[in-house]
């Protein structure tokens, strides 16, 4: 009896450890100008700075990350540090993700690479795996015996219109006499360009009428990076009726 009651827990606690092997994952993490980096994930610092991390056996879920790189100051003989991402990033079940801090200070999926099949019973004959970032896709549902095997869907990066290419769009649009051409314009650069809702703003400050400002701001809405800051375009309005209609415009999408 006693016998059998250690091969029981011997087997138990095997087949533990195969599923926290199998549910752990990894990321390779950097900068894109291959900057030394410190991370910290959920307040513990994996250091020390380095050009590349590479950590594994993190549980996965969304984890707040924050990275600190390091920068040569031309100034005086010390370096400074600087906060280049503080934010969420979803480690998916099983999975090793490559990612990069892009020059917005935006964190960038590269590549997401299974580490081998991992499906989780959850009861009543199912198992389901999770492929994926949370975000992006949804978990799969299938009957036990049947490995899901579901790619992770890449989402592109979306970067907003640089600087200096947007400072030529608001000089061509400045110097149009009339709101309608220089509606015209925006329209334009909005349909094949994203912008952060500061250049929105600054785009929408060029118009006479709050008609045009309320026409453009709403084009460049889904065309904005940080959508979840729009509501600092409120700012150009000259009255509270132009802010509730924009305010309503973006509640209903």
């Amino acid at each position: 009896m006693k016998r059998l009651l250690l091969l029981s827990t011997m087997i138990v606690a095997l087949a533990l450890s195969t599923f926290t092997a199998n549910a752990s994952t990894r990321l390779h993490i950097a900068s894109y100008d291959n900057a030394p980096i410190v991370v910290t994930i959920n307040g513990v610092d994996y250091g020390p700075f380095s050009n590349r991390h590479k950590l594994a056996g993190i549980a996965p879920g969304v984890h707040n990350m924050r990275i600190t790189a390091l920068y040569s100051n031309p100034y005086n003989a010390f370096n400074t540090q600087q906060v280049i991402y503080n934010g969420p990033v979803n480690l998916p079940f099983g999975y090793e993700v490559h990612a990069v801090i892009n020059p917005y200070n935006g964190l960038d999926i590269n590549n997401m690479f299974a580490m081998g099949a991992q499906p989780v019973h959850l009861g009543g004959g199912v198992v389901c795996a999770y492929p994926g970032n949370a975000i992006t896709g949804r978990p799969v549902a299938q009957p036990i015996g049947h490995p899901v095997h579901n790619p992770v869907p890449q989402v592109p990066a979306v970067y907003p219109m640089h600087p200096n290419a947007f400072a030529d769009l608001l000089s061509v649009i400045r110097n149009r006499p009339f709101d309608s051409t220089r509606r015209q314009l925006a329209a334009q650069a909005i349909n094949s360009n994203y912008f952060t809702s500061v250049q929105v703003l600054q785009m929408l400050q060029l118009f006479s009428f709050d008609s045009s400002r309320l026409e453009v701001a709403k084009l460049a809405y889904t065309s904005t990076v940080d959508p979840e800051r729009y509501y600092i375009v409120f700012d150009a309005f000259s009255f509270d009726s132009s802010v509730r209609n924009l305010s309503n415009y973006m509640a209903s999408l």
